[in-house]
């Protein structure tokens, strides 16, 4: 079990820690924002050297926003508040891509207000895994392999993407 210290010192600025879960590689800590007068909820992952935020919401999260995220479904229920059914897990583990929208409009700042270094990350990723991208970084890999609609395709060159996914593929990166 890691100390509160060594992850709380990732948490957004102005949150104060309430309450926490530790599920293996995985801390969900219920948090209070002072200044804006809010509560919520951050998503936090060790990867064995450092803590990484992986999200941060203002209320809770769902099945679908940590399969989303990157956390393992056998988890999922140790870590939500509310535990979840097997249709409920099952409706997660066969959803779409996160960010489907990057395919159909171009990016602005305003679209990435509130992401963390991860999501913007995976949402960058996920332009690429969409059209079968194989990932040598075993985190990336990992990730789409257990997605349902990700197909590796060893012939995957950037030039298949549409305009408006350079673009923000561009951006993102």
């Amino acid at each position: 079990m890691m100390s509160v210290a060594d992850f709380a010192s990732v948490l957004p600025a102005g949150d104060e820690l309430l309450s926490h879960q530790e599920v293996e590689e995985f801390v969900l800590a219920l948090v209070y924002n002072g200044e804006d007068e809010t509560d919520g909820t951050a998503l936090l992952r060790h990867d064995g050297q450092r803590w990484t935020l992986l999200s941060r919401v203002g209320g809770t999260f769902s099945a679908e926003d940590l399969h989303r995220l990157g956390v393992p479904d056998g988890l999922w229920n140790r870590l939500l508040v509310n535990p979840i059914g097997e249709t409920e897990r099952e409706e997660a583990l066969q959803s779409g891509p996160g960010w489907p929208l990057t395919e159909e409009i171009q990016l602005s700042e305003e679209d990435l207000i509130g992401l963390t270094e991860w999501e913007r990350l995976l949402m960058a990723s996920e332009i690429l895994a969409r059209r079968g991208c194989p990932f040598d970084e075993s985190p990336l890999r990992e990730y789409f392999e257990s997605r349902s609609w990700y197909e590796p395709d060893d012939s995957f060159t950037e030039s298949c993407l549409s305009p408006i996914e350079k673009a923000n593929l561009a951006f993102l990166r």
